[in-house]
């Protein structure tokens, strides 16, 4: 097995050695203290997100990669830690990053911290639960409704499963009134 990734297995959890991950360690540290600028930079990345946008989305939207000649992926982190704020407390050559609160509550996420669904979606699956194209006799095709939800709202991305998705329809189905 690599040298490497035995001196990491033996690390205590949750610490990190910028020698053995120079990159990964000072992209961790550049996505937290972007994530906190962006909270002050674009407050408004909460309100995306609690209106069903991805943090990939936001990242295109406001061109945050490009502003900051950052990977892509270092600047969904940011935006990441910008809405969901950093709980931990890393020492660097740069300094100390020191914890803060996410622009959003735990309160303001959904159970499990999973996305949002935004409104477009709920109407989707809502409609497709019914349709016939949909069903196999009486019961839903789960393999083609998780594959349409997930490429036209996330990107072709494996965010909704079938389990989360019968969930939400079990949620949206009218309350049947026993007579007693």
């Amino acid at each position: 097995m690599n040298n490497t990734r035995e001196k990491f297995k033996s690390l205590p959890k949750g610490s990190w050695h910028a020698f053995d991950f120079p990159t990964q360690f000072a992209a961790v540290i550049c996505a937290v203290r972007l994530g906190e600028n962006l909270q002050k930079q674009f407050p408004e990345v909460a309100i995306d997100y609690k209106s069903g946008l991805s943090y990939s989305k936001i990242v295109k939207k406001y061109k945050i990669d490009e502003a900051n000649m950052l990977s892509f992926r270092t600047a969904i982190n940011a935006v990441y830690f910008a809405v969901r704020g950093y709980r931990g407390n890393i020492k660097s050559i740069e300094g100390k990053v020191n914890a803060y609160p996410g622009l959003l509550s735990y309160v303001d996420y959904p159970k499990g911290g999973s996305r949002l669904y935004s409104q477009q979606e709920l109407d989707f699956i809502k409609s497709k639960s019914s349709d016939p194209q949909y069903l196999i006799g009486r019961r839903i095709n789960w393999l083609k409704l998780i594959f349409d939800v997930n490429t036209i709202f996330h990107e072709g991305l494996q965010v909704r499963t079938r389990v989360a998705l019968w969930q939400k329809i079990n949620k949206m189905k009218p309350k049947q009134v026993s007579e007693s």
